[in-house]
């Protein structure tokens, strides 16, 4: 397989795989679970001011402190920061301690609200860190939101609320197809960029500290978020530190020059999340479990 058809392959697994992701979130949605996140204003408002503001900021704080990063670790630091909403943070609530009832809302919040905060956050990057390559267009980013995010959510929600039965029977399938499909994503952009990605990596070892610095400050930000609560704290963790590949892969096949860069940097980003999460989610595991 040439290059081009393996990138072809790749940008319409992603595409797939967030389809399907976003409408298996949507068919888990209940409405009682929104009216418990409504009741809590005070969650509402710390996970945006987390989750769009302060993780973007520290994001440029963390790129004007290391100017000399390669431009694919910048533009890769950079879109998982602008991308919130990850595909699979109501899988993770459940296993680790979190409250999994408002984690899916709180996705579904932060999923509709990206077709306004990606682009806004992207054109911030866009005006703080003007370099060749970074062509992202903020106008077109929005229809892109849409298509991937908020049409399958709004399918998915609306076959729960037409048919509950139905939306049960497809739930389970669905998401164990995105945990094979997203995957493999991964997997073909390591392969796909092996070779440039352990270059610039091993060239460059502050890249791999930048991003974990990254996901740490991330973790820290969402976990002093959470309030007092043992379980919230652990939601609004998951919640801000993991951000959406799926999403900040598209943006940078249709807009990034060194798209097979910004690719693998994206991976090996997703990659140290999950690896950088563990201590936190085995300490928050232990404290949330009962006595």
């Amino acid at each position: 397989m040439d290059k081009t058809n393996l990138a072809e392959l790749v940008t319409a697994l992603v595409k797939l795989s967030l389809f399907i992701i976003m409408f298996a979130l949507g068919l888990s949605l209940l409405r009682q679970n929104f009216l418990r996140l409504r009741q809590n204003s005070s969650l509402v408002l710390r996970s945006l001011i987390a989750v769009v503001i302060l993780v973007p900021l520290s994001a440029i704080c963390l790129l004007k402190g290391l100017p000399d990063l390669p431009a694919p670790t910048r533009h890769a630091i950079a879109l998982m920061a602008a991308c919130p909403s990850a595909p699979f943070i109501l899988r993770k609530s459940s296993k680790v301690g979190a409250d999994a009832d408002i984690a899916g809302p709180l996705q579904l919040f932060f999923a509709l609200l990206s077709i306004l905060t990606v682009p806004a956050t992207i054109f911030c990057f866009k005006i703080l860190f003007a370099r060749t390559g970074w062509d992202v267009i903020p106008e077109t980013v929005a229809p892109l939101v849409l298509q991937t995010q908020i049409l399958p959510l709004g399918l998915g929600f609306l076959v729960r609320q037409l048919s509950p039965d139905w939306a049960d029977k497809l739930q389970r399938p669905l998401i164990k197809l995105s945990n094979i499909l997203f995957p493999v994503i991964i997997l073909l952009v390591l392969v796909k960029a092996a070779q440039p990605l352990m270059q610039f990596l091993g060239s460059s070892v502050v890249t791999l500290v930048a991003m974990m610095i990254m996901v740490a400050m991330a973790l820290l930000i969402g976990h002093l978020s959470g309030g007092p609560g043992e379980k919230t704290r652990t939601t609004l963790a998951l919640v801000t530190s993991m951000r959406n590949p799926g999403l900040a892969l598209l943006l940078a096949s249709k807009f990034a020059s060194d798209v097979v860069f910004i690719r693998a940097a994206i991976a090996a980003y997703v990659v140290l999340t999950a690896l950088g999460s563990i201590p936190y989610l085995s300490w928050r595991k232990r404290a949330t479990a009962p006595e």
